[in-house]
């Protein structure tokens, strides 16, 4: 584009004599002319250089040139992740590409010119986990429209600062962890001197978690929606000012704050309502603030200061500390559950109350330390008023005299008494309004003591109620179709949400979160038709009658999709920027129901919100629901009809139903197998008709989905009110599981996880024998608490017990085991000190069982004749001990059993018997007198030297260096020798027997080339030396027979049978 026009050089010329026209020469007035007509195109050309000038700017602007220029102008100053240097590509920021390799390159960038400050312009940006490094900073527009979001399936925190001189501002960080498997933290850093400023820091387990920090500074930062704690920090020297705590998960929630810093102070604010707000083990540090937590604090660290506004305060002094009060001296806490700490040392002191005065103590605990005696006289009454929570600490006896009646009123008692706990009265009644909580010894008999002290068990009979699991709960199903939707075995795909229009089913299959198909199939399970849409989870779905729409939620911020059950196309979007994960359609009342967390949202079809409640889950639930482990608990879909929500779970797999006050009406189980089919994980379920249709996720036998099973009940019959689920478990019924057992667990309700243990480990063993599963169990023992006797009879499946911390012995009284299929049992103390022996006559019996085995386990005779006593039984014991005085027998194997011992160790000088046919195989190290047959069979411990394959020379002792001689040295007597011997590339082997000697003749054939190999050896078993003092080869195949004497040989093997 070329405007300017070209102005040529003035070439014209005058000649001021006449004559004129005989020449090329010019007038004045001609000369004069062509100079106004070069002005005036140099005017013209001057007029239109702005608008020139903005073409070319125009149109380099609209070129590709613009973005690089100004990305090499940029990045000498600061990167922008969406204009970054060359050979970076863009970030996108639309929350659905995976902008991880655009941002983490621009770090790295930054920091390998020196360090550098890296800008993310408004979006929201998909990554995985980001890694900071030393002096490059990161920084958004503002925090509310810049955000970090942590895509799914991820194994580390969504910021890794492991660095130096760092900054991070003005950004929302969200470690999505809904979505996640395992789980995450939201911000991990160590170093020193960060700065972490204007941040919203969501949805992770730990939202900070600072270690070893040395400097750093926390400003306006808000903490949301954490898992376990909002900010754990270890370090020196930080300062944290208006840090927010907004939301925290009370189920789990360990503490707001874990402060195991020093030299720190923190100026907050929380509305979190979990126990305990502040963990403090560090020293020297501040915290000023308000708190909303039952517990304000724990400290259990030196010198550190609190200031909860309106709730504690506690300034510890090293020092001298003087008040001086005129007149009075007032202390007040005005919330009930606050907390007031006030220490007073008196000594000798009265105090003096003349009549109807009052004390008020208004906090959670006030301490009054007297040195010495003191009085307190009440003259009429006496009124106090403690608002909070009273201590009393009486380190004598405590005797109370009352001339009339005494009332408490209480929320929950919980008495504690290190010995006896009596409670004397002509009538004593208990009048529970729930039953009557109490230990169960078996499963018709709770363990009661008489007057005397004696044991005995009192029957009883089993009502609805179950203590810990039963079958009873368990509904019919009924089997309508399935549909495979990957013939991958390892697939990655799960199916999802569902939906039943009257005639056809629906479900979505996710890949990854918004990567999702649309299926839509007949009651036959024949495919109609499928869609590929962008549905998040979709863990939640239903058909809204009235508006002949499918509509699905994401488990995020999109609120409902309606969709067309005809073209399975998205027609439009309600409540977006809300979060549910279920939704369902009632269609009696024509409502709409939908669930986040444990919160109901009711709305009707026009998606105007009409009431809201909280489901106030069984114990059972909500003490499992969220936890990290892979078998608690997880929330589904709900369904919804006639004013009843039904909200579905897994592990257990159950149906609960709520009215519209949150109160639990009635649990169903779903059972774990179909016609001895697996179920599968139930995922979403739907009402129409009246009927409910439910569809589960269903593994192969490898664990791997593959396929969705639809399932009717009708829910209004065979509910069971106020119940409790059963064993939980999440596998198919071919695969293993992990049970737990902890002595010590006082819930109500127990399904084996490790969250709810059983607190047995008999119960354990029957839990397990009622359950589906058929393949392999692992009980784990959760610590040393005392298990009391076990009794076992007819297991009929595998399994394996274990401690669940390395060092432990799970604590077993007595054992009996008979009739059962396959047992192995690590790391166990049995029979302890105390441990029940009734009807006992050893610590360990077992009968009739095709395989038990004990491995690194210790037997206490606790008084027995016999510690373990094996009939008609395959035994292994490996590495295991036996103790106790006054025992005759460690072991007795009798009527055909087969005991096997590895490496056993004595701290007695008991016997192992073998009887009636029995065989009692050792390996290993032992006394051989305590090894005896009666009527059996002992075979013998094999020793091996480690001589093999060793060059010896005829006369010369070598040592025998003999492995797992353990207690015992080898002797003559009845003992054998077997070696082999290596001679002109042929080995002739050797068994005898010593026969009282210490010197053998061996005579070795070798058949193949007709020679024998002959010598005498000594051994020196005090010495533990060997000797081959001749070597001889004899050929018949010469004649005369030639005799050859050999000096060298090899010795390819030798070891000794001890009998």
């Amino acid at each position: 584009m070329d405007k300017n026009t070209r102005i040529n050089e003035f070439k014209f010329w005058c000649q001021k004599v006449l004559p004129l026209v005989y020449d090329d020469s010019l007038s004045y007035y001609e000369v004069l002319c062509k100079i106004k007509d070069s002005l005036n195109k140099l005017i013209q050309n001057f007029n239109e250089i702005p608008g020139y000038i903005i073409d070319l700017i125009e149109e380099y602007l609209k070129s590709d040139n613009i973005k690089d220029i100004i990305s090499e102008l940029l990045s000498d100053y600061i990167l922008n992740v969406k204009y970054p240097p060359k050979g970076i590509t863009p970030a996108v920021g639309d929350g659905s590409t995976d902008d991880t390799a655009t941002i983490q390159a621009c770090i790295d960038y930054a920091y390998d010119n020196g360090g550098m400050a890296v800008y993310l312009p408004s979006g929201k940006y998909l990554t995985g986990t980001l890694t900071l490094k030393d002096e490059v900073s990161l920084f958004g527009f503002d925090r509310y429209s810049s955000r970090l979001i942590l895509k799914g399936g991820s194994q580390n925190s969504l910021l890794s600062c492991k660095c130096d001189n760092i900054s991070i501002s003005r950004l929302t960080l969200n470690s999505n962890i809904g979505v996640q498997v395992n789980p995450i933290d939201t911000v991990s850093s160590s170093g020193s001197n960060h700065l972490y400023t204007d941040l919203v820091i969501l949805n992770g387990s730990t939202l900070m978690a600072l270690n070893s920090i040395t400097y750093m500074q926390l400003d306006n930062i808000v903490f949301d929606n954490a898992v376990y704690t909002c900010m754990s920090v270890s370090g020196n020297n930080i300062q944290g000012n208006n840090l927010y705590f907004k939301n925290l998960n009370e189920s789990m929630a360990n503490q707001v704050i874990a402060a195991s810093c020093n030299n720190s102070t923190f100026y907050f604010n929380s509305i979190c309502t979990n126990n305990t707000g502040i963990d403090c083990s560090g020293s020297n540090n501040n915290f000023i603030g308000t708190l909303s937590n039952p517990v304000p604090y724990n400290d259990s660290g030196n010198d550190n200061n609190y200031n909860i506004y309106g709730v504690n305060y506690r300034n510890k002094v090293t020092g001298d500390y003087n008040q001086d009060v005129g007149e009075s001296y007032s202390f007040y806490a005005k919330n009930s559950q606050n907390n007031v700490e006030e220490t007073m040392g008196l000594s000798a002191s009265t105090m003096d109350i003349s009549g109807g005065q009052q004390l008020n103590l208004t906090g959670n605990v006030y301490n009054l330390n007297v040195s010495t005696d003191s009085t307190i006289n009440v003259a009429q009454n006496e009124t106090k008023l403690v608002k909070g929570n009273k201590k009393l600490n009486v380190t004598g006896n405590d005797t109370q005299s009352i001339g009339g009646y005494k009332e408490v009123n209480a929320q929950s008692i919980h008495h504690y008494a290190r010995e006896d706990n009596r409670i004397d009265g002509n009538n004593v009644i208990l009048n529970p309004t729930e039953p009557l909580t109490y230990e169960r010894f078996s499963e018709d008999k709770v363990k009661m003591k008489d007057s005397n002290g004696e044991y005995y068990l009192a029957s009883y009979t089993e009502s609805s109620y179950s203590t810990h699991f039963t079958d009873s709960m368990d509904f019919d199903i009924e089997f309508l179709t399935s549909n495979t939707f990957s013939t991958n075995s390892k697939s990655s795909m799960s199916a999802q949400g569902s939906a039943f229009d009257g005639s056809n089913l629906y479900y979505v299959v996710t890949r990854t979160d918004n990567d999702n198909t649309l299926i839509k199939i007949n009651v036959n399970g024949v495919t109609i038709n499928s869609a590929n849409l962008q549905l998040g989870h979709a863990n939640g779905m239903c058909w809204i009658k009235t508006l002949n729409q499918l509509a699905v939620v994401t488990s995020d911020n999109k609120g409902v999709i309606l969709i067309n059950p005809s073209t399975l196309a998205i027609t439009s979007t309600k409540l977006s920027g809300k979060t549910f994960t279920a939704i369902a359609y009632d269609e009696i009342n024509n409502k709409i129901a939908t669930r986040y967390g444990s919160n109901i949202y009711i709305y009707d079809t026009n998606f105007s919100q009409l009431e809201t409640f909280v489901m106030n889950e069984p114990r059972s639930f909500k003490d499992d629901v969220g936890n990290s482990s892979y078998n608690s608990t997880a929330r589904q879909d709900i369904g919804y009809y006639d004013g009843l929500v039904y909200n579905m779970y897994w592990k257990p797999n159950s149906i609960v139903a709520y009215d519209n006050t949150g109160s639990v009406v009635k649990v169903y189980n779903i059972k774990g197998s179909y016609n001895s089919q697996y179920t599968g994980e139930p995922e979403s379920l739907n009402f129409v008709n009246g009927v409910c249709y439910i569809n589960t996720n269903n593994y192969d036998d490898a664990g791997n989905y593959h396929k969705t099973n639809f399932y009717t009940f009708t829910p209004f019959q065979n509910a069971v009110t106020n119940g409790n689920p059963g064993l939980s478990y999440t596998a198919s019924p071919f695969a293993s599981l992990t049970v737990y057992v902890d002595a010590t667990n006082t819930k109500n309700y127990q399904n084996g996880t490790m969250y709810s243990p059983f607190s047995t480990l008999q119960e354990a063993f029957i839990a397990c024998e009622k359950s589906d599963i058929k393949g392999k169990f692992t009980i784990r023992i959760m610590n040393e608490s005392p298990l009391g006797a076990v009794w076992l009879q007819g297991l009929t499946k595998s399994y394996e017990v274990n401690v669940n911390t390395t060092g432990q012995k799970a604590q077993i009284g007595s054992l009996w085991i008979n009739m059962c299929s396959m047992l192995i049992f690590h790391n166990c103390n049995i029979g302890y000190a105390g441990a029940l022996t009734d009807d006992l006559t050893n610590t360990v019996l077992v009968t009739n069982s095709p395989y038990v085995e004990f491995r690194n386990s210790t037997f206490n005779s606790i008084g027995f004749a016999t510690t373990l006593e094996v009939r008609r039984t395959k035994l292994s014991l490996e590495n295991c001990i036996w103790n106790g005085d006054n025992v005759t027998n460690n072991i007795i194997a009798t009527n055909e059993s087969f005991v096997t011992l590895y490496t056993p160790a004595y701290n007695n000088s008991a016997k192992c018997i073998s009887k009636n046919n029995s065989v009692l195989y050792v390996g290993g190290r032992f006394r051989t007198n305590r090894i005896v047959s009666d009527s059996g069979f002992v075979f013998p411990t094999i020793i091996t030297s480690d001589l093999s394959n060793t060059q010896i020379t005829i006369g010369k002792a070598y040592n025998l260096n003999l492995a797992n001689v353990g207690e015992d040295k080898i002797n003559t007597k009845n003992n054998m020798v077997s070696f082999g011997i290596q001679y002109e590339d042929n080995v002739y082997p050797f068994t005898a027997s010593f026969n009282n000697t210490n010197s053998l003749f061996y005579n070795c054939f070798y058949p193949i080339s007709s020679k024998t190999l002959s010598g005498r050896i000594t051994f020196d078993f005090t010495a533990s030396t060997v000797t081959f003092n001749t070597a001889y080869e004899t050929s018949f195949n010469t004649a005369p027979p030639k005799s050859t004497n050999s000096n060298s040989i090899t010795l390819k093997y030798m070891y000794f049978y001890l009998v």
